[in-house]
């Protein structure tokens, strides 16, 4: 299941934790040595890559609606920039 565990020193995994507890949890085996012994940080369950996925916000129109969106929003924000400098001057 686990790879080849990766081993830190105690000041090391102090400097780190963080990081280190984020890779142990994705499945990382991380061995922290202090005074000649060893500790490994494991989680205790393991967890799929699936579980780990990150939802990502998507669009879903065609390519023709997605560019007709995004003509009217340019417009939108160019008449909002006028108004604003008309306005100043």
């Amino acid at each position: 299941m686990y790879n080849e565990a990766m081993t830190v020193t105690a000041s090391d995994f102090r400097k780190n934790l963080f990081q280190l507890v984020e890779r142990a949890l994705n499945g990382e085996r991380i061995e922290i040595t202090f005074r000649s012994r060893t500790v490994r940080l494991t989680p205790l369950e393991p967890s799929s890559k699936l579980s780990r996925l990150i939802t990502r916000d998507t669009l879903t129109c065609s390519p023709d609606e997605f560019e007709k969106t995004s003509q009217n929003q340019d417009e939108e924000i160019s008449r909002q920039w006028e108004d604003k400098w008309r306005n100043r001057l």
